[in-house]
């Protein structure tokens, strides 16, 4: 919504997506947290005070690097129906999350971003939608709820070894149990196979979340 770059001062020299690949290389090369104004800009061999006139603050650019991981996402009808398409987004979200480590981070410090490439995501889940009879008002938490599972699954994944989580957490569940004051536990880890394969993480979240839309939007 704003000019590209501000119209004082001499030509710009870069483009604004050419500032916020840079800043994605940064992040991709030393985290999130090595993105600074100045540290992009040495990156394109310039000053930081250059950079503004460009982007308005780091606010601006991280706005800008959420936005270039969302274009990247692949967006098509699965042909199987709206639960399909959305689910097929969360597999999508999760696996450019896992790709983009710094993601989650520059999401939770600008957790209400927005973009031209949110927007696009956001127009392809309510276009699968656009038969269900659900209000948009409940379509819309859907897709919110959905983008919080996905990053929290995503968290999970990307932070800990999930096989080796599992199993440690089985082992004490499992020790509690045995004390005679769980028995509720103790009855549900009974109908578990402790040898079991742990699921993919991935998998995981389109099996709960496929539950989470039953009962949030119904069969449709």
């Amino acid at each position: 919504m704003r000019p590209e770059s501000a119209g004082v001062g001499r030509p710009a020299a870069h483009t604004r997506a050419e500032i916020t690949a840079a800043a994605v290389r940064v992040a991709e090369a030393d985290g999130f947290a090595a993105v600074t104004m100045r540290r992009v800009a040495a990156e394109l061999g310039t000053g930081a005070a250059s950079l503004y006139r460009y982007v308005h603050n780091r606010g601006d650019l991280v706005d800008l690097m959420i936005d270039a991981v969302y274009a990247e996402m692949e967006l098509e009808s699965t042909g199987r129906g709206w639960r399909a398409d959305l689910l097929e987004v969360a597999r999508e979200g999760m696996r450019l999350g896992m790709r983009h480590r710094w993601f989650l981070d520059a999401v939770a410090e600008a957790p209400f971003s927005s973009g031209p490439s949110l927007a696009r995501m956001t127009e392809h889940c309510l276009a699968a939608l656009s038969d269900h009879p659900a209000s948009a008002t409940r379509k819309m938490e859907a897709l919110g709820v959905m983008g919080g599972m996905v990053r929290h699954y995503t968290d999970i994944s990307i932070r800990s070894s999930v096989p080796e989580m599992i199993a440690a957490y089985a082992t004490y569940l499992a020790y509690v149990a045995k004390d005679g004051d769980h028995p509720h536990l103790a009855d549900v880890l009974a109908g578990t196979d402790p040898d079991a394969e742990p699921e993919d993480p991935v998998e995981t979240l389109v099996r709960i979340l496929g539950l989470v839309f039953d009962g949030m939007l119904g069969p449709g």
